[in-house]
């Protein structure tokens, strides 16, 4: 065990586990005929938002015996052993608590359900948007700094906003190419479960056409010069953070990260969560590092990113 708070930088509060109240309780009455709610259909309860299915919500308590259905998918919970899914432990502060503990994790950086709310009119949905964030901050309060609650933003401008959702490799070439980071030094990106053993290449590439861009100076001259000027690795080792939950092959890159850019995650509750496993995990990828850096890993960076004091 460390003698330092684990902080987790990829968690969740997905759809399912939200309280069914969340937006009926919250939402002005000129918009409780659209205020997402739960129904009952086809023997499964389910999120309805103006008469569409945003997925299934967890919150029914299993009646004592009553059989398990095979699932394809296996979640964290499962996989520890809590059977019982309709307690909503991931979005129950108190109980979220206690798994915490369990894993030896002090801090959660939580996701919430983006992709889930399945509404097409901006405003509407902006609305949705601020209704969860006003709960989140309620959800967090028992815990401030332990309960990492990140807020869901309007969706503005929304032709990029649907090209970053669908792609995501042109998204994060195009910081570098168009010189968003250059010309934004203060902006920090985290990219939250993304993994990191693949990006060497793709910064490394990005290096070299920039070099290549910079040998026909000459041509460009006339044209206005080259706005990008750094290289992208430098951009991207002062700007840009990425987490990870296992990833052996990304701790034998650190030299070409730097260790300041790397954030570990348990990824709790999903089923590629190492919940509550977290310390054997940590342990059996980091094992050959120094203990300066698995704190840099697992708690400094972290906490220097998110102005965190533990």
């Amino acid at each position: 065990m460390s003698n330092y708070n684990l902080i987790s930088c990829d968690d969740h509060l997905d759809l399912g586990q939200l309280p069914a109240d969340l937006w009926t309780a919250r939402l002005p009455a000129s918009q409780q005929d659209r205020a997402p709610h739960i129904e009952e259909r086809g023997g499964q309860a389910l999120w309805i938002s103006d008469g569409k299915v945003w997925g299934r919500w967890q919150g029914r308590i299993r009646p004592e015996g009553a059989a398990i259905a095979p699932s394809p998918v296996i979640s964290a919970l499962e996989r520890a052993g809590v059977d019982n899914e309709g307690q909503r432990r991931p979005g129950v502060a108190r109980l979220r608590l206690e798994d915490m503990d369990r894993d030896g994790v002090y801090a959660h950086v939580m996701f919430g359900p983006v992709t889930s709310i399945n509404v097409e009119e901006p405003q509407f949905r902006d609305e949705l948007h601020r209704v969860y964030n006003d709960w989140l901050k309620d959800f967090c309060a028992p815990a401030p700094d332990r309960l990492l609650g990140v807020p869901m933003l309007p969706e503005d401008p929304e032709a990029a906003t649907k090209a970053f959702i669908a792609q995501f490799l042109d998204p994060f070439v195009d910081l570098f190419a168009w010189g968003i980071l250059e010309r934004h030094p203060k902006i920090r990106i985290v990219m939250a479960e993304a993994g990191l053993g693949w990006l060497p290449w793709v910064v490394q590439e990005l290096d070299y056409r920039h070099w290549r861009l910079w040998e026909t100076k000459a041509f460009w001259a006339d044209k206005g010069g080259i706005a990008l000027k750094e290289k992208p690795s430098d951009l991207f080792k002062r700007q840009v953070y990425v987490t990870f939950q296992e990833d052996h092959v990304a701790m034998q890159l650190l030299d070409f990260y730097g260790a300041g850019n790397v954030l570990w995650a348990s990824d709790y509750p999903h089923p590629d969560s190492v919940w509550p496993n977290s310390h054997a995990a940590i342990e059996r990828q980091m094992g050959h590092l120094t203990p300066e850096v698995r704190k840099r890993l697992t708690h400094d960076n972290a906490a220097a990113l998110y102005g965190l004091k533990t």
